[in-house]
């Protein structure tokens, strides 16, 4: 294509700020989902040379790329559409991705199955062989991942683990942090807990659960205590929060709890809505905990106490481990877990 076509100019079609266009094209936060998809269409429309390069607008995935083209080398990055919706977390992992792209000089193309299913293709208009890697965010299927590394690019996982194989992955210590929280509560006095959530939907839930349960066993092997344990499921990619509002309808003078603790901040905020509905008192009659310390938590009510992870830096991470297995391919699949940081509020 012999234009060269600026972000200046898809601004000036659309009525937005350069800036807008910058942040959208990027991948990056403070546009809506909505403007971003305007600005990447008509991107493709006006002939505006992606990184890798554009192509027509494909009906089944999505993309969204970083600098304008050059010879530079690109990492591709595929996730969810639910998560590209997520502002208060995986929308930050993925700036974090994309910091570490620019610091080790890398374009970056974001991209998404508009289905939902987790088969996962090389985008056709993308060139294959300044692909330097794919980073993939969540929990994914193991036949997803064999397919992926089937293409002999280095992969690294974020937020998610598959130990048999053989994947680099960034991962939060979820365990750890699991047992601080319920330690944390028990040592508040206590005496049962319920775990909110849903194993099946990743393994960062599961791991959680696990953290709180061996807890609670460590706890009443080691110091004689009698904290009872008990789950709740909730279908998380459902209708969870009727759900939730079941269990607490059917909840008894005899199998309250002292202590919720939920799978991630989503969750505990919903359940603080539905017990205030009902007009039971936080943390009067209960005390209820999440994780991941996204944006809402600080202003629930009552603020709720969680866990920060330092969402930026599990992308950032990813970065840093695809580079190490870029200069040493044949190095052995390396596991990253992140700390944890307890954040105290009102609620637990």
């Amino acid at each position: 294509m012999t234009k060269k076509v600026s972000m200046q100019q898809i601004a000036d079609r659309l009525g937005l700020s350069k800036y807008s266009v910058s942040q959208a094209l990027s991948g990056k936060q403070g546009v809506s989902e909505e403007t971003r998809e305007k600005v990447i269409e008509m991107a493709k429309a006006m002939g505006y040379s992606f990184s890798p390069a554009s192509a027509p607008a494909d009906n089944r995935q999505s993309a969204e790329a970083g600098q304008p083209a050059g010879e530079r080398s690109f990492v591709l990055i595929w996730t969810k559409p639910d998560q590209r919706r997520d502002i208060s977390f995986w929308n930050r992992v993925i700036s974090g991705i994309i910091d570490g792209c620019e610091l080790y000089g890398r374009d970056h193309l974001i991209i998404s199955n508009n289905t939902g299913e987790q088969e996962f293709e090389f985008p056709p208009y993308a060139d294959r062989s300044s692909c330097v890697g794919v980073i993939l965010l969540g929990s994914l299927t193991d036949s997803t991942l064999l397919a992926v590394k089937k293409l002999g690019l280095p992969v690294v996982l974020a937020d998610h683990y598959a130990p048999f194989l053989g994947i680099d992955c960034v991962v939060n210590a979820n365990l750890e942090a699991a047992k601080t929280v319920c330690l944390n509560v028990i040592a508040s006095k206590a005496g049962s807990i319920v775990f909110v959530g849903d194993d099946g939907f990743s393994v960062s839930f599961s791991e959680r659960r696990w953290g709180c349960q061996i807890a609670v066993m460590e706890e009443n092997e080691k110091n004689g205590s009698n904290v009872a344990f008990a789950r709740w499921t909730v279908p998380y990619r459902g209708p969870w929060r009727h759900a939730l509002e079941t269990e607490i309808k059917h909840m008894t003078e005899d199998n309250r709890p002292d202590c919720f603790i939920c799978a991630n901040d989503d969750i505990a905020v919903g359940l603080l809505t539905l017990l205030r509905n009902y007009e039971y008192s936080v943390p009067g009659q209960f005390k209820v905990v999440g994780f991941d310390d996204i944006e809402m938590a600080a202003h629930s009510n009552p603020p709720l106490t969680t866990v920060d992870f330092g969402k930026e830096d599990l992308g950032f991470r990813t970065i840093e481990v695809l580079e190490r297995r870029i200069a040493k391919p044949d190095s052995a699949p390396e596991k990253v877990v992140l700390s944890f940081r307890l954040v105290v509020r009102q609620s637990g």
